[in-house]
């Protein structure tokens, strides 16, 4: 038996735009619900002595790391 007849817009490749679109939608997406990078970094004995000093407003404890929000912002030493 014979395949049927194509129409004559129709290509056999599937439709790579939707496929390409569907993958960055998924990228955009993951990318959004990703948690983002500490934006400074900071040894754990200068956070104990911020900690002493109480200079740290908020703390958040996860298993790999500690994220912290200070009353006030750290001095910008890359300015000099």
């Amino acid at each position: 038996m014979p395949p049927p007849p194509r129409r004559p817009n129709e290509s056999p490749i599937p439709r790579i735009w939707y496929v390409s679109t569907a993958l960055i939608g998924l990228v955009v997406v993951l990318l959004l619900l990703s948690p983002g990078q500490p934006r400074d970094s900071i040894p754990y004995s200068t956070f104990e002595s911020y900690l002493r000093d109480g200079r740290v407003a908020e703390v958040t404890v996860a298993d790999r790391y500690i994220q912290g929000r200070l009353k006030a912002p750290l001095p910008d030493v890359s300015a000099s």
